[in-house]
């Protein structure tokens, strides 16, 4: 839909009237119907249309008449109420039947609401030769507005001053000349909009910025090796209204003698590969110029479709970081700047990977554990399962010690003691494999840290009695554990020479307690005599058969009561 609330309406030098913007289909058709009866006929045949068309009329009927309005220079007074009163002058000069606003009239009129003098009489600038003027025009409360520019058709625009300023920069003899530029010193009749410059023969402008209203450039030369060159640079200054001026400057190139050397770049990047959205940091560390100083580090990283992010430029050698969303491998620049212009580059490469299907999920558990060697455990992944959730289709078991072997569940005989890191993968209907592992602790067959002797009573010679306690450590399921306990005599009269009992374990975890009772006639035991101890753990196992664990050393008690 066209917005018909606000129209825009050029009054060329010529004194034509334009309208820029289309009111409407009906205002258009109305418009081209009374072409033969001017637009003031228009306007009084309008009287019975909508309201709307009447006022986009009435403001088209302005702009006719602005061309027979003069001109008036922002600097002679309120431009708002001369054009105010020369339209009304104007207006009230035309027949009767003909006038845009009856007089009198107060359901109609036309009112100059604003005039903008475009840049000129702003700090004592002159006048710029046009202006812009806003009308509003009123039919019975209905109002539209429009922006009407008015030019003075006898305004000669005054160019800008062209000042260019060059000043070589590159020492004396270098192979390369380097000219700076500055052109800020040009002074405008009217907003300056581009500098332009030229290096002339043989030189390479270099812009300092990319804004086109930025003064400052860069020349570069090759220098020759046999005389000093001069070379004449040029620049041109454009203002607001495409009035331009022209100006040059001469600069000598020293002749060509001992090269100056470059910068050196050096990038280094971390991580350089991963999964896409990595996120990589870039590190100038180590770059140098041996002959100057680094002025400028420009950083691409080679990856354009993320637009403004591919690029970043500082003057110091900070760390700089980009990430990678897509797949692929960038080849990311770093290029360095001395202080006279010269360059240099390094890259460094980025691998990344664009994320397959989620992998399987791998989850198992293993019994006992920990276990005591030989042991035989159990393995169970049916726990496992593919990314949605679902059962996977293949398992393999690696249990850390040379061996493998496929299925959801599974048993494996350690025969020796140690840490083994059990790993089972799995895989999804796709082939693609997830991997957990744990690490499974295999100990040896131990006795209880704290099975001790707690007393022993005897009489001169006759029965007597060992008292044992400990805590029982736990068992694997199926497990048979007996203590054996011998006693020996060191020194005592009547002694028996070595008695062993075995003890069944109590519940893992339990305290548990044993008389070693010696029975008269059978043996004796006596006062003030020592004897001695020791005990081992025998386990049973239904899968592992007999082991046991080593003998305590012997232990000594001295019996001297009853």
């Amino acid at each position: 839909m066209v917005d018909r609330s606000r129209l825009t309406i050029v009054q060329g030098q010529s004194g034509f009237s334009l309208i820029e913007v289309l009111v409407s289909l009906v205002l258009l058709s109305t418009l081209i119907g009374g072409i033969s009866a001017g637009i003031m006929t228009v306007t009084r045949a309008s009287d019975g249309s909508n309201r709307s068309i009447k006022a986009n009329a009435l403001l088209s009927g302005f702009g006719e008449a602005l061309q027979h309005l003069s001109y008036r220079n922002c600097n002679t007074g309120d431009l708002k109420a001369n054009y105010a009163q020369a339209f009304a002058t104007y207006n009230a000069d035309l027949p009767a039947g003909e006038r845009l606003v009856p007089v009198g009239a107060s359901d109609v009129s036309v009112t100059v609401d604003a005039v903008d003098p475009v840049g000129g009489c702003v700090g004592g600038a002159p006048d710029m030769g046009q202006q812009i003027l806003t009308v509003s025009a009123e039919v019975r409360g209905v109002v539209r507005t429009a922006d009407v520019v008015k030019r003075d058709p006898d305004y000669v625009p005054t160019g800008p001053d062209s000042n260019p300023k060059a000043t070589l920069v590159s020492a004396s003899g270098d192979p390369q000349g380097v000219v700076s530029l500055d052109g800020s010193l040009s002074t405008p009749a009217a907003e300056i909009v581009s500098y332009a410059w030229d290096c002339g023969a043989g030189g390479n402008t270099i812009p300092v910025t990319s804004d086109p209203v930025d003064p400052a450039a860069v020349c570069t030369y090759t220098a020759s090796g046999s005389s000093a060159q001069t070379k004449t640079i040029s620049l041109t200054v454009t203002d607001q209204f495409g009035v331009t001026n022209t100006d040059s400057v001469n600069v000598v190139i020293p002749k060509a003698s001992t090269a100056r050397l470059a910068p050196v770049a050096v990038i280094s990047a971390s991580p350089t590969s991963g999964n896409a959205d990595l996120t990589v940091t870039f590190s100038p560390a180590g770059s140098s110029s041996l002959d100057g100083s680094i002025v400028k580090y420009q950083w691409d990283f080679g990856d354009p479709l993320s637009g403004s992010e591919n690029n970043a430029e500082s003057t110091t050698s900070s760390t700089q970081t980009h990430v990678y969303r897509r797949g692929g491998t960038f080849t990311a620049t770093l290029v360095v700047t001395d202080d006279i212009g010269l360059t240099g580059t390094a890259t460094v490469a980025i691998v990344v990977t664009k994320p397959g299907p989620p992998p399987p999920i791998a989850r198992f558990t293993m019994s006992p554990q920990p276990a005591v060697a030989p042991q035989t455990v159990s393995f169970n992944g049916t726990a496992s399962t593919d990314a949605g959730g679902g059962p996977v289709s293949s398992y393999l078991w690696d249990f850390g010690d040379g061996t493998t072997a496929p299925g959801a569940t599974t048993t494996h005989l350690y025969a020796y003691p140690g840490t083994y890191t059990v790993r089972l993968t799995v895989k999804d209907a796709s082939n693609v494999s997830g991997t957990t592992t744990k690490e499974l602790v295999v100990g040896m067959l131990t006795n209880p840290a704290n099975f001790r002797m707690t007393d022993a009573r005897g009489e001169l010679a006759h029965s007597g009695d060992f008292y044992f306690a400990w805590t029982n450590p736990g068992a694997s399921a199926g497990d048979s554990v007996v203590y054996e306990i011998e006693i020996k005599a060191v020194i005592g009269c009547l002694a028996f020479g070595s008695k062993t009992r075995n003890v069944t374990a109590g519940a893992p975890g339990s305290v548990q307690t044993y008389d070693f009772k010696v029975d008269w006639p059978a043996s004796n035991v006596c006062l003030w005599s020592t004897y001695e101890w020791r005990m081992r753990t025998r386990r049973t196992s239904p899968s592992n058969g007999v082991s046991y664990s080593a003998w305590t050393p012997y232990k000594s008690w001295y019996i001297d009561h009853t």
